[in-house]
């Protein structure tokens, strides 16, 4: 995963002057991919005073859960402090704006969602559900939570709003391991040499 050309990588990532972390969940609206569980968070952090705006990018996959997620937002009065995009060319214009990226999907393959936030130097925060837990280092590029407990979640959350100075630190090592761990280039080699290999085994 790389940026494309036309995306400049930003340099700083901080909360803005109206003191809300702003949270983003890159991925279509389905259980896989858990978007509940963040809402769960967010009332929490809503009754521990913690100021958070979520952003969800992507189409809904399955109705019957979006309209789960809807409800909850309903039923919780968080219409404003939840912001909807839906299919979004251009995500890069959308990451650029935010402070943290959430991974809350089941059985995560390779995450590329949350290399492409690392990549916009966010700190990223990951279920420990399938591969999640391959892409982030905790307390160094991001955190990762048990998957169903929101409450975790929510203090792994929490931590960024108490401790701002950890968004760029871990934002920009977070660009770092990605560029370096997660390029075209870096992981065509690793999968060359698995297949190098594997011949080589056989033979």
């Amino acid at each position: 995963v790389t940026l494309p050309s036309i995306v400049t990588e930003r340099a700083i990532n901080q909360i803005g002057e109206d003191g809300v972390l702003q949270v983003v969940l890159n991925g279509v609206i389905s259980e896989q991919k858990n978007q509940l569980e963040l809402l769960r968070a967010l009332v929490i952090l809503r009754d521990r005073g913690v100021k958070v705006h979520v952003h969800f990018i992507g189409a809904i996959s399955q109705q019957k859960y979006a309209e789960e997620v809807k409800n909850y937002i309903h039923l919780n009065h968080l219409q404003e402090d939840v912001t909807f995009y839906g299919h979004v060319g251009d995500v890069y214009a959308i990451l650029g704006n935010m402070n943290i990226g959430v991974v809350c999907a089941r059985d995560e393959a390779f995450g590329r969602v949350t290399v492409e936030d690392m990549l916009m130097h966010m700190p990223v925060i990951v279920s420990d559900s399938g591969a999640n837990p391959e892409l982030i280092q905790p307390d160094r590029t991001g955190a990762v939570y048990p998957l169903g407990d929101a409450k975790v979640l929510a203090s792994a959350i929490e931590q960024y709003a108490l401790h701002p100075d950890r968004l760029q630190q871990q934002g920009d090592a977070a660009a770092k391991v990605a560029r370096t761990e997660f390029s075209a280039e870096n992981n065509a080699e690793r999968v060359w040499e698995e297949i190098e290999e594997c011949v080589m085994y056989k033979v």
